[in-house]
């Protein structure tokens, strides 16, 4: 899983691929354990690149939608938002990465 510390996601996301963004905090708990279940979820889904954003670091106002809930997942594909959930439910994820696979 990739940490987008400096780089722009709006650059970032230009990639001609399959991306999950993962919005997070550092003294959210739930998004640690969900940062982990993606580390093992990205091994299943090598066409997708699983990323992760503190947004406690992270400069994130040019994301193409307000982020007020962590965890936050965001699908991207070929350069366009597909989809995004919020909240830590497994079914976030889930659909999150179905969306972008029927890209």
């Amino acid at each position: 899983m990739i940490e987008l510390k400096d780089q722009d996601l709006n650059e970032f996301i230009k990639q001609d691929t399959n991306i999950l963004v993962m919005f997070s905090a550092s003294w959210c708990e739930t998004c640690e354990l969900f940062k982990t279940l993606l580390k093992k979820r990205s091994k299943k889904y090598p066409n997708i690149i699983f990323t992760y954003i503190n947004v406690d670091k992270y400069a994130y106002e040019n994301t193409f939608f307000p982020i007020d809930v962590v965890p936050t997942f965001a699908g991207y594909s070929n350069g366009v938002l597909v989809t995004t959930a919020s909240g830590g439910h497994i079914n976030n994820v889930e659909n999150v990465i179905k969306t972008i696979n029927e890209q």
